[in-house]
């Protein structure tokens, strides 16, 4: 349980800084964003915090709610699901760090 609590709070804090290298790398013109749907909104900065820390946020708080009165099958599955969304922002921001790198 405390390592899926762990986990969620890894997983809100590589969207966060998902988040903050794709507006430095947005600002340098030389990258887009590739999100359909984040990239509609890039130009509100407020609708994209929501989206992108509000909501999220609001679904962590949740889950951990949640994951306490979770079965042990339940908490399986979970945390596979949940290792491998962290899977995808470690990727998502390794990626963002090399472009950072190549084009400072």
């Amino acid at each position: 349980m405390k390592c899926l609590r762990s986990k969620l709070i890894v997983l809100f804090l590589l969207n966060v800084l998902d988040l903050l290298f794709t507006l430095i790398l947005i600002s340098t013109g030389k990258f887009l964003e590739i999100n359909p749907i984040i990239n509609k909104i890039l130009d509100s900065r407020v609708n994209l915090y929501i989206i992108k820390i509000v909501i999220p946020l609001l679904l962590i708080s949740y889950l951990f709610i949640r994951l306490r009165k979770a079965e042990k099958h339940q908490l399986i599955i979970s945390n596979k699901i949940i290792s491998g969304a962290l899977i995808v922002y470690v990727f998502i921001n390794i990626s963002h760090i090399f472009w950072l790198v190549v084009y400072p």
